[in-house]
């Protein structure tokens, strides 16, 4: 069986290639388009495809420091971005011009962005979250209980969660406008967050490596930590209620299971550049990562998400089946895929530690 990460490549679009480096990355929510920021300011939106890929849309003029983050809108019609100069647009990709902008957002500079429908929340260095209401044109909230730069953020049931270098996880009433909770200090920087098991875990990757797991409505202190990668931890996408891809500094994305804890494989890596972002396509096929070698990669991850639906069948979601026979085949078809899959990402991670070792010795 070929490794996790030579499957991953297999069938994939051509890497992206720019003259800067990319630090923000996003899928259309409808086409098979990514959208790139880069450190320059610069903003590109791409057709990719296996065959080849196609630029767009190369838009220069937006920002006059570096686009940190961008969102696709929900239509896919559309392009909110965030910038270090600390303005916030949203671009209409047609005319390839503005139809919202506020070029003195925030005070420092933006880092993070996440949009809800019409509601758009921007943090920046400073720990300064903002809600905005695009119909109003006009914010709506400021939460300033985070002290330092705002590494991610995450919505569920009104709750706007914000993992913070400061060391806390900041949780915000959106509809009161006001602070719902703060950890304690978990005395190292949070950089991604992700709530998963169908809302009742929330997962915060860490500077230290560790991923820190909270249970919902606990927001005091972890109830859980999960050790094992070597280097900070800076974006989380969940591949499933329980299994998740982590995109490290030390330039590989890992595949991990939440409860219990077990760290999958490899199925990805930047050689020694940190994994900066990480973003899955509409259709749940590619998965791209950016790093500081100026380049987007696209790993296939199907398999992963084949893996779940295997897992879904053996939990008898499909309950109204007439054949028992049927099921049993299913079970079985269901647990061999499964099987093959683990093993494959297993060998994977060996020969990851194994190379990691060597690099090691080889150094002393």
């Amino acid at each position: 069986n070929p490794g996790a990460m030579e499957e991953a490549k297999e069938g994939c679009p051509q890497d992206l290639q720019f003259e800067h480096q990319v630090f923000a990355i996003d899928f259309s929510p409808n086409q098979h388009v990514i959208a790139t920021g880069l450190i320059s300011g610069d903003i590109n939106v791409s057709r990719y495809s296996v065959e080849a890929n196609q630029s767009l849309v190369s838009i220069t003029t937006l920002h006059t420091e570096a686009c940190r983050v961008l969102n696709f809108t929900a239509d896919g019609s559309g392009l909110f971005t965030g910038s270090a100069d600390r303005s916030v647009h949203l671009l209409e990709l047609n005319t390839q011009k503005p139809r919202w902008s506020q070029k003195n957002a925030h005070d420092d500079p933006i880092c993070c962005m996440l949009v809800n429908g019409t509601q758009v929340f921007t943090g920046d260095d400073e720990g300064i979250v903002k809600m905005w209401d695009i119909r109003s044109k006009d914010v709506i909230r400021t939460f300033d209980d985070n002290e330092d730069f705002i590494g991610d953020m995450t919505l569920y049931k009104n709750k706007l969660l914000c993992a913070s270098g400061d060391g806390t996880l900041g949780v915000y009433d959106i509809r009161k406008g006001t602070l719902y909770c703060q950890s304690e200090d978990m005395e190292d920087e949070l950089l991604s967050i992700l709530i998963i098991k169908e809302g009742t875990k929330v997962v915060v990757g860490t500077q230290g490596g560790s991923l820190n797991i909270f249970n919902w409505d606990e927001f005091g202190f972890y109830s859980d930590r999960f050790i094992g990668h070597p280097e900070s931890i800076d974006t989380l996408v969940s591949v499933s209620e329980t299994t998740i891809l982590t995109g490290s500094s030390d330039g590989l994305i890992r595949v991990c299971d939440i409860h219990p804890n077990k760290l999958l494989g490899v199925i990805g890596e930047h050689d020694d550049f940190p994994v900066e972002r990480m973003s899955l396509s509409h259709d749940d096929t590619y998965l791209a990562s950016c790093s500081h070698d100026n380049t987007v990669k696209f790993w296939n991850v199907k398999f992963l998400f084949e893996e779940d639906e295997d897992g879904d069948n053996n939990m008898g979601s499909d309950s109204d089946s007439d054949s028992d026979s049927d099921s049993d085949s299913d079970k079985d078809t269901g647990k061999k895929g499964k099987q093959q899959n683990k093993k494959k990402l297993q060998q994977t991670l060996v020969s990851q530690e194994k190379k990691q070792l060597s690099q090691f010795f080889s150094d002393l």
